[in-house]
């Protein structure tokens, strides 16, 4: 039954062909794109607010204009808890920045260096805030307890320097 179906949709479709009514997105010939300027319309009135403008390309598909956009390739590796945790401030706080990043296709690389440098300092930070709390081999071996609230005491304490200069800003 099916079979029968899709050979009745399959003959409709020729004979559109053949009146010139219907024709694949692929057999159209394709133009060069245009560029063209668009002044997005302010949300809200502001004194000093300027236009912002978006310049895309557009290709001529048929009778229509259609956005050329391009996407960034998949990345090579995923994002870890302090490049998740910029991307939603910039979603939700700065959504501004967040969609030049996207349209500029420098959003992951942005998320990457975040991830990196928060991680950077966690590794750089830690053994001298330890040292300073007085968590120690010793205290480990002794008071396993008391070391462990010591290290996620120092651990909380760099999480909130990385949150204020890297993640928050």
């Amino acid at each position: 039954k099916k079979a029968k179906i899709d050979a009745g949709k399959a003959a409709i479709r020729a004979e559109d062909m053949a009146k010139g009514i219907y024709a694949h997105v692929a057999d159209l010939p394709r133009q060069e794109p245009k560029r063209a300027v668009m002044q997005a319309a302010p949300r809200f009135e502001r004194k000093e607010s300027a236009a912002m403008k978006i310049e895309l390309d557009y290709v001529k598909v048929g009778d229509y204009y259609l956005p050329d956009l391009t996407i960034e390739p998949p990345p090579d590796r995923s994002l870890g808890k302090y490049g998740l945790l910029r991307l939603r401030y910039l979603k939700e706080h700065r959504p501004i920045v967040w969609a030049k990043l996207v349209m500029d296709g420098k959003l992951y690389a942005h998320l990457l260096e975040t991830e990196d440098a928060a991680n950077d300092l966690l590794e750089r930070m830690m053994p001298g805030m330890a040292k300073e709390a007085g968590a120690t081999e010793e205290l480990k071996a002794r008071e396993p307890m008391s070391w462990v609230g010591l290290m996620n005491c120092c651990k909380a304490q760099v999480e909130e320097i990385i949150f204020t200069e890297l993640i928050y800003c």
